[in-house]
């Protein structure tokens, strides 16, 4: 609302500025993530009905403001902060364990895929098809060069020096 004030001496708007690099560099120390969730999505949701952390499984319903969102859990609606919701990452053959669920998220990783091979058929003798699956194997880290020890002879004393074998 104005004011006669505001005729004699008028409002001034600045556009804001926002300092992105700064942000960056605030973020990247303070090791603050930037989360969006997605309505549908499965998730974890910090439960604080019991006096332990406990993580029940739940569901996004809407984003209400830059950081907040309603999920239900259990026939019940919540509101939530992004920092008391963690990604649920399911499989089609087994529960999503949230222990492990939680790593992920914290690790900034995903889990790795089940590769399904076929093995090869040689011509000489005929196999059936089976399907087998493999994980990938992680190269293991080279050995460090290592020196022959010198040892020193502590009875050979030259001129107040000790040799070296």
């Amino acid at each position: 609302m104005n004011s006669v004030l505001d005729l004699v001496k008028p409002r001034l708007k600045f556009d804001v500025i926002r300092d992105v690099k700064m942000e960056d560099q605030f973020n990247t120390k303070h090791g603050a993530k930037h989360r969006i969730f997605y309505p549908n999505q499965k998730i974890y949701v910090r439960d604080f009905r019991e006096r332990k952390i406990v993580w029940s499984p739940a569901v996004i319903i809407e984003r209400v403001g830059n950081v907040v969102y309603n999920v239900e859990c259990d026939g019940i609606i919540w509101r939530r902060h992004a920092n008391q919701i963690r990604v649920r990452y399911e499989y089609e053959d087994e529960q999503s364990d949230p222990v492990l669920s939680l790593l992920y998220d914290v690790f900034e990783t995903t889990p790795l895929p089940v590769i399904i091979q076929q093995p090869e058929v040689s011509q000489s003798t005929p196999q059936p098809n089976e399907t087998f699956s493999t994980i990938p194997t992680i190269p293991a880290r080279p050995q460090r060069d290592r020196r022959q020890v010198v040892r020193t002879d502590f009875s050979r004393c030259v001129k107040g020096r000790y040799l070296d074998l």
